[in-house]
């Protein structure tokens, strides 16, 4: 299984969580979702479980922290690539990535 997790030192996180706004934990759950819908339109398809599992893999840790994951026991092997061949496809890495700028947009709005 593979997932995704966003921790900050504690500086930020205190910062964070002393921020009282309510726009930001719908600012994060819309990006997290994003996150998993996208990483799932990337995954390899070989029987669809990867894509599938990705979708549905969102879960919620708390109001502004989601995680997102695979069900499977090869999704690491398929985003990291192996020593055996498997070339690495980055599409739960790459989804975060590209959502990285449209997620700090939405923030900066939300504190605006």
């Amino acid at each position: 299984m593979i997932s995704f997790n966003m921790k900050s030192d504690i500086k930020l996180t205190q910062w964070i969580n002393s921020v009282n706004n309510d726009k930001l934990p719908d600012v994060v759950k819309k990006h997290a979702f994003n996150v998993a819908a996208n990483s799932a339109k990337e995954a390899p398809v070989d029987t669809g479980l990867l894509k599938n599992t990705l979708a549905d893999g969102v879960e919620k840790v708390d109001e502004r922290n989601y995680t997102i994951s695979d069900a499977t026991d090869y999704g690491v092997f398929q985003e990291l690539g192996t020593s055996r061949g498997v070339s690495a496809k980055h599409f739960l890495g790459g989804a975060a990535e590209r959502e990285a700028e449209p997620f700090f947009s939405d923030v900066r709005k939300a504190l605006g």
